[in-house]
């Protein structure tokens, strides 16, 4: 763990700013392959995931198992959604089961995100490793919540 990746798990905009400013690696990743970017979605931090953007994290980055967009979807989180699909974040990247954003807002039934992104182009037959596509999940949540 870097000191830029553990200011951006405390939301530390200042400190994070002041890393950056004085050459922290921006991209670096831990162990587990998660970027100063993926962790602050992944805690939510808008403000500090936008700064990162800002200043070049990479989006279409991928830890071990997902992607900045993935994490972001998985927290729905639509504002940060919106704001990497406008910095050019990949709207049908998937994850190592090949799990796409969509499919994961479908698990989820947030409708208002499962709209956005088809309007902005996701990809409604893509499968993923167990050959579900976006209609299994909708379909399986349903099944579970009755």
């Amino acid at each position: 763990m870097t000191a830029l990746m553990v200011a951006c798990e405390y939301n530390q905009l200042e400190i994070v700013n002041c890393l950056i400013e004085h050459g922290s690696d921006i991209n670096i990743f831990n162990i587990k392959r998660k970027t100063s970017l993926i962790l602050s979605i992944m805690k939510s931090y808008f403000e500090i995931t936008k700064y990162l953007i800002e200043h070049g994290a990479t989006l279409n980055s991928y830890d071990y198992q997902a992607n900045g967009l993935i994490s972001a979807c998985k927290e729905n989180h639509l504002e940060m959604i919106q704001y990497m699909i406008d910095h050019d974040a990949n709207v049908n990247v998937s994850d190592n089961t090949y799990k796409t954003p969509l499919m994961n807002v479908c698990h989820n039934l947030n409708y208002k995100l499962i709209q956005f992104l088809i309007d902005y182009g996701a990809d409604l037959d893509s499968v993923d490793i167990h050959g579900n596509s976006v209609l299994h999940y909708v379909l399986m949540k349903i099944i579970i919540m009755n």
